[in-house]
Parts: C-alpha cells; sequence; structure tokens
C-alpha cells in the first residue's frame, strides 16, 4: 500500500505549497520594506524626483502600510527634490495622510504633482487640502479621480480646480517673464488671488502686455 492510499502524500504536497506561498510572502515583505527603505534614504539626501511606492500592497498588514505611507509623507516636509508623488490605488490612504500632505503643501515648493486617485479621503481632508492651496503658488496637477465622487461638497471641486488654474497660469507668466515679457505687475496678481480674464491670457499668449 503506497503513501497517497493512506493520504500522506496529499497531507505533505499541500504542506509544502503552503510552504512555498509562505517563503514567496515573506520575500514579497522583504522587498516591499527595502523598497520604502530606499526611498526614504533617496528622499532625506533630495536625490529622489518622483515618489512612487508601488510595492506598499505587499507590507505584513494594514498597520504597517499605514505608518510606512505616514513615514514616506512625512520625509517629504523638507525634501526639495521630490517634484511627482503618486499615491493611487494605495487603498490604506486615509484622512490622516491626507492631512499631512495638505500640511506639507503650505511649506514645500518642490512638488508640482500629487496623484490620490482610488485612495480612501472623505470631504474632510479634501477641504484640508483646498485650503492648503490657498497659499502655495507652485502645485500644478492634483488627481483625486475617483475620490471626487464621493465627495458632496462641490465647493471643494470648484476651489482646488480654481486654485489649480491659478499656479498653471503663474507658472506661464513667469516662462514668459524669463523671456523677457514685461509681467511682473499680473504675476503679483496672481499671488494676490485675484484671476484676470481669459482676455488677459490669450493677451499674455501673443506677448501683448505692456
Amino acid at each position: 500500500m503506497g503513501f497517497s492510499s493512506l493520504g500522506f502524500e496529499s497531507k505533505i504536497g499541500e504542506t509544502s505549497v503552503r510552504q512555498d506561498l509562505a517563503r514567496m510572502r515573506a520575500g514579497f515583505i522583504f522587498y516591499a520594506q527595502i523598497e520604502i527603505d530606499n526611498l526614504v534614504f533617496d528622499m532625506r539626501r533630495n536625490a529622489l524626483i518622483k515618489l512612487s511606492p508601488t510595492k506598499i500592497g505587499d507590507l505584513n498588514d494594514d498597520t504597517e502600510r499605514y505608518n510606512k505611507l505616514h513615514d514616506l509623507i512625512l520625509n517629504l516636509q523638507n525634501n526639495t527634490s521630490v517634484t511627482s508623488v503618486d499615491f493611487s490605488w494605495i487603498s490604506q490612504l486615509k484622512d490622516d495622510h491626507a492631512k499631512s500632505i495638505a500640511n506639507i503643501l503650505k511649506t514645500n515648493r518642490s512638488i508640482l504633482e500629487i496623484d490620490l486617485s482610488h485612495t480612501n479621503i472623505s470631504d474632510e481632508a479634501a477641504g484640508y487640502l483646498a485650503k492648503a492651496l490657498d497659499n502655495n503658488f507652485t502645485l500644478l496637477k492634483l488627481n483625486l479621480y475617483q475620490i471626487f465622487s464621493n465627495i458632496e461638497n462641490k465647493n471643494i471641486l470648484t476651489t482646488i480646480n480654481k486654485l489649480l488654474a491659478r499656479n498653471q497660469n503663474l507658472a506661464n507668466l513667469k516662462k514668459l517673464e524669463k523671456e523677457g515679457c514685461n509681467v511682473g505687475k499680473h504675476i503679483d496678481l496672481l499671488l494676490k488671488n485675484t484671476y484676470p480674464s481669459q482676455s488677459f491670457f490669450k493677451s499674455i499668449a501673443r506677448q501683448d502686455v505692456p
């Protein structure tokens, strides 16, 4: 009588599969931790341009993912090299994380793009981001796709879009200024949150501004 007839073979096979899966899982966790540690290291020495923790979902549990996200965000505070932040599809990103990002935006002037699409933030957190944008003149893109549909206060969306448009116009004006156009007073208007008309920007495009 063979092992298989006694059921030993199937049990041994199942144990082997479980062990292989456990080893694979441990490997995923190990490499995810290395990726995040490397990101933090690069941020601290201002050697990172895009922050995109793609392997954060491979960490051991939700608590670890939550804490690692928090660490990554805090390390943006004094960073001057990161221009793009991509936290899309990270379900562990909650309101606390979004509020921390909002606090960073109050002083950070290097981040140009943030992607928070398909994350779990509420109206309140989106409101914090909108408020932070009021005094941030450098962020050009803020992707909240699949979050907007859950935001009931549409004034938040209007405010965010308006402030992003202001920043994009300001970036265009500064580019023209470097090219020799006399646009200094119009930059001052934007910095005071005064929004010129569309005809004004058409004249800027033709470089007709006195």
